[in-house]
């Protein structure tokens, strides 16, 4: 009787999702509130410069999201990756040009026929 092992580790992506849409939210949110007070600087509204200094916050904020969003991508996608088969045919599918994504090479076209000139003084 032939002994078959298998091994199969997935992981639960679940948790990084939650964080990643928490996180795309705060993005889009103090983005709204970024351009909102530099729309609001720029029409004249901040004469005291109280504005000013919420901008610099909130643009501080909306960058610590961006990064935030980043890693998380990055986090999910490698997940992804660990998750995936790992075999010799995935990698030299990747590396080798026209067998990627399973699409065929494209044929070069004929280039166009060369006209040859005639020696002076013949027609």
């Amino acid at each position: 009787m032939p002994d078959n092992l298998s091994v199969s580790v997935t992981a639960d992506t679940s948790e990084l999702r939650a964080q990643l849409a928490l996180a795309q939210a705060d993005l889009k949110a103090f983005g709204a509130e970024t351009r909102k007070l530099a729309n609001d600087i720029r029409s004249g509204g901040d004469a005291g410069g109280v504005l000013r200094s919420q901008l610099e916050q909130v643009a501080g904020q909306f960058n610590k999201a961006k990064s935030e969003v980043a890693g998380l991508t990055k986090e999910l996608s490698n997940a992804a990756n660990d998750n995936g088969p790992k075999t010799f045919f995935r990698g030299w599918a990747r590396r080798s040009p026209g067998l990627a994504n399973n699409r065929p090479r494209r044929a070069s076209r004929p280039s166009a026929p060369l006209k040859r000139s005639r020696p002076a003084g013949s027609h």
